[in-house]
């Protein structure tokens, strides 16, 4: 099947680096060239894929009745005062990798294996499509999710969920064996940016192209985010690569090996995860704070003075100082994400899916 239905191409409006190598054009209606079979469908007949419910039903599989609370919906299991609550692993212990949410009744989430969960408020739903692992996920809305993974014979692993079905989209290194992305963040529809083995790469809405970075390779990218299209971070190791609109150049780092995770709230504001915290202010890196309990794997905020960090334990930052909030008792959490104070979720290495609703009341 060659349809590829993204809905997307208004083409023009995105950012189109200088240097930049296009990707494979989308003719007006979506069809990706026959030649390349690049755009398969994976959520079925076409009959299928127009129907929500239904495309969610195809080899998917939903928790049985012992995994819900009353009223059907599943118990997410309070910590302790701290607000956090777990919910018993989906795919018992393998390991997740991402999560993004759109809110409380809409949440993605990937890892190890080739299923990519979904969490409707209710239940959560194993979509067993893709073919290999999950490392990034990242929407605009609802109908505008991208996933990013390891799809090792098919070049670069790019898919895109319209609302209706996942969508496998053309990216220049198709047919290239051994492609993998790490990491996918955006602007916006018309303004995306994925990372992995290739180096940098960037939607336009229409179509996928090549951004020349100063390390075309670096390591394992770890994280992407931007405040706009002319003030985007990346991360991998201990390098920081900014993109000022025209080019991308490096950063110092801050002495440590790794930085695993970037998100800010303001160009002036842009915060790191790894085994420092670090700050930007908007003219200097600093180290921030040096978590007791070890690495942090992620980093995410609702603004300036609600940043949380996690790794084998949760902490948070008030706006004026980081404090230990969570012990997870030997769990490792991956990646976090979340749309506001009282909407943060978070995954491990063993399955687990953590989530804030706000702090518990206290007695």
């Amino acid at each position: 099947m060659t349809v590829l239905g993204l809905g997307l191409c208004a083409c023009g409006s995105g950012h189109r680096s200088g240097s930049a190598e296009a990707g494979p054009e989308v003719a007006d209606g979506g069809n990706a060239s026959e030649a390349a079979d690049e755009s398969d469908v994976l959520s079925g007949e076409p009959e299928v894929a127009n129907d929500v419910a239904s495309c969610l039903a195809v080899d998917a599989s939903t928790w049985d009745a012992a995994h819900v609370g009353d009223g059907g919906a599943l118990r997410c299991a309070p910590l302790g005062p701290s607000g956090w609550c777990r919910f018993e692993p989906p795919l018992g212990t393998l390991e997740l990798r991402t999560v993004w949410s759109n809110g409380p009744g809409d949440v993605w989430a990937g890892g190890i294996e080739p299923h990519l969960l979904h969490f409707d408020g209710a239940a959560w739903t194993s979509i067993e499509d893709l073919e290999n692992a999950v490392d990034g996920v990242w929407g605009s809305g609802p109908n505008d999710v991208w996933v990013v993974g390891e799809f090792f014979d098919q070049g670069d692993g790019i898919f895109h969920w319209n609302g209706r079905s996942w969508t496998r989209t053309p990216t220049p290194h198709d047919g290239e064996y051994g492609g993998y992305m790490t990491a996918v963040w955006g602007g916006g529809p018309d303004d995306v940016w994925a990372l992995g083995q290739y180096g940098i790469m960037h939607w336009d809405g229409c179509a996928w192209s090549q951004d020349r970075s100063p390390a075309m390779f670096v390591g394992l990218w770890s994280g992407v985010w931007g405040s706009g299209p002319r003030d985007i971070w990346a991360t991998a190791g201990g390098t920081r690569l900014h993109w000022d609109g025209t080019a991308w150049s490096d950063t110092l780092d801050l002495g440590g090996p790794f930085t695993t995770g970037v998100w800010g709230s303001s160009p002036t504001d842009v915060w790191t995860s790894g085994d420092v915290i670090g700050h930007y202010d908007g003219a200097v890196w600093t180290k921030a704070w040096t978590p007791p309990f070890g690495m942090t794997t992620s980093i995410w905020g609702s603004g300036p003075r609600d940043i949380w960090v996690a790794g084998q334990s949760i902490a948070h930052y008030d706006g004026t100082s980081w404090s230990v909030v969570q012990d997870l008792g030997g769990a490792m959490v991956n990646h976090l994400s979340g749309t506001g104070a009282n909407d943060v979720w978070a995954v491990g290495d063993a399955g687990e899916i953590f989530h804030y609703a706000g702090a518990a009341p206290s007695r």
